[in-house]
């Protein structure tokens, strides 16, 4: 429903001091029947720069690439670029790609 995805779905980094050119979504999967993941977190970087997006609320968490972009046939190589640090709750993400990163 409309209300669940609202409590559901989060835009980490939006606001008035949001990079224009790095998009995040964030999706709870926790409790839902059939969510393959505990959560599910976007990355769209239109930068023909890497870009970085600091979540520090989400620091030592074991966020890992979705299984079809670790996959050894990922379809875009520039997704072996991108970094999760945990220790800092920070993303690099690189030019001009779209992540996808889970909580399995």
């Amino acid at each position: 429903t409309a209300e669940e995805i609202s409590r559901r779905l989060s835009f980490p980094g939006s606001g008035p001091a949001q990079n224009p050119v790095l998009v995040a979504g964030l999706l709870d999967g926790r409790g839902h029947p059939g969510a393959n993941f505990d959560a599910i977190l976007y990355l769209l970087n239109a930068s023909p720069e890497p870009q970085q997006l600091a979540v520090p609320e989400q620091r030592g968490r074991r966020w890992v690439l979705h299984p079809r972009q670790r996959a050894a046939d990922a379809y875009d190589p520039r997704v072996r670029e991108a970094q999760w640090d945990p220790r800092s709750g920070t993303f690099t993400v690189p030019p001009r790609t779209v992540l996808v990163y889970v909580l399995e």
